[in-house]
């Protein structure tokens, strides 16, 4: 009877350790399923504070960047304004300059007032016959300016009109005598000789001529040094 009771005894002490024992098991799986759900959570709330830090640095980086757009586009439109203001600044200088040279060719038409197609110096041949009226015709160049100037006769008739005998210096002869102005060097196209026979002047005669007996005279003006008119002769 006591060994029953014994028996008995050993086996509710065995029963309740193991059941202290599967307490203590599911007691340590739980609180390692707490320390996991922690973990998590943890890990969870690290990633979404690292997304939200990311989000910030996104929207950070967004606004440097629009930042930076703004300014190359400030830049731009600087760059743009200053150019048209250049390009204002520049018109306003063309236009002064077109402007300048209207005057001056205007000018130049008023001096003249009459064509110029072979681009003769004014201040060397004459061009306008018409208004040619120097007022006096006493001597007031030398001869040897005379003979200066009629060279700049000879080149231009040896270009473009007659040249036999332009070159023959040593033929040269001078003499003094009233002429009338004619268009030897300003005659174009098909227009005819023309002298302006209303017109009297004190000239030098400048000639020179070949062994032919072909040769170029100009007329210089003694007053006004001007080259009034000239003529080829000969065969």
């Amino acid at each position: 009877m006591n060994k029953k009771w014994i028996i008995t005894g050993v086996i509710l002490v065995t029963v309740i350790v193991l059941f202290i024992v599967l307490l203590i098991v599911i007691g340590s799986k739980k609180n390692n399923v707490q320390n996991d759900v922690s973990e998590e959570v943890s890990k969870s709330e690290f990633l979404d504070e690292n997304l939200d830090n990311n989000k910030i640095d996104e929207k950070t980086n967004k606004t440097n960047i629009e930042t930076k757009e703004n300014i190359v586009e400030n830049n731009t439109t600087n760059t743009n304004n200053n150019e048209e203001k250049n390009n204002t600044i520049n018109n306003v200088e063309n236009n002064d300059t077109e402007v300048i040279k209207k005057q001056k060719e205007e000018k130049t038409e008023s001096k003249t007032n009459v064509p110029n197609y072979y681009n003769l110096d004014e201040s060397v041949f004459l061009l306008d016959f018409d208004n040619y009226n120097p007022g006096n015709n006493e001597t007031k160049i030398s001869e040897v300016k005379a003979k200066q100037i009629a060279q700049k006769g000879f080149d231009e008739s040896k270009k473009r009109i007659a040249g036999e005998g332009a070159d023959d210096t040593a033929s040269e002869k001078v003499k003094v005598d009233q002429i009338s102005p004619n268009n030897y060097f300003t005659r174009y196209g098909r227009e005819y000789d023309k002298t302006y026979t209303n017109i009297k002047r004190k000239c030098y005669i400048i000639s020179r001529e070949n062994d032919m007996g072909n040769g170029i005279r100009i007329y210089v003006d003694a007053s006004t040094g001007l080259i009034i008119g000239g003529t080829a002769y000969g065969d």
